[in-house]
């Protein structure tokens, strides 16, 4: 009988508590990096005061954005996240240096992928409205985003 009720008693491989539930998925939040032009300044520094964009700050990113880059976190190029050695210093300001924008997508827009169209693309920003700002880069030289994919 002891038996019997040890059995009954012990988990058997199906019903342990690892089985019994599924694996989490782990979903990997998407990275929207914009790459702006630095004549835009005044636009960024009023980013780098907020958390999250605005709904008035949509139409401004879309017509100020020169270049983008959509993806996995993981898969963000090295020079559009370790840009120290492009930081400009500032007795040599150029017009063609660029802010890099990082902003984390709660769900994948079609309209921020390269092949999207103008109005998908519009419109795409304008769903931007509460993402959160991840970070504003200082300053940098226009070469951070050679060959990094942007489009």
């Amino acid at each position: 009988m002891l038996d019997f009720i040890r059995k009954f008693f012990q988990p058997s491989p199906d019903t342990s508590p690892s089985s019994k539930f599924p694996e989490p998925v782990v979903i990997q939040r998407q990275v929207l990096v914009l790459v702006i032009n630095s004549l835009k300044e005044d636009f960024i520094q009023s980013l780098k005061n907020q958390v999250r964009i605005e709904p008035n700050d949509c139409d401004r990113l879309y017509r100020d954005t020169q270049f983008l880059w959509l993806g996995d976190k993981g898969r963000l190029p090295k020079k559009l996240k370790d840009y120290d050695d492009f930081v400009v210093d500032l007795q040599q300001k150029s017009e063609y240096d660029v802010y890099l924008v990082s902003i984390e997508l709660e769900q994948d827009h079609p309209g921020f992928r390269r092949e999207a169209n103008q109005m998908d693309r519009i419109n795409a920003f304008r769903t931007l409205t509460d993402s959160r700002i991840k970070s504003i880069s200082p300053r940098l030289k226009v070469e951070v985003y050679e060959n990094t994919g942007v489009y």
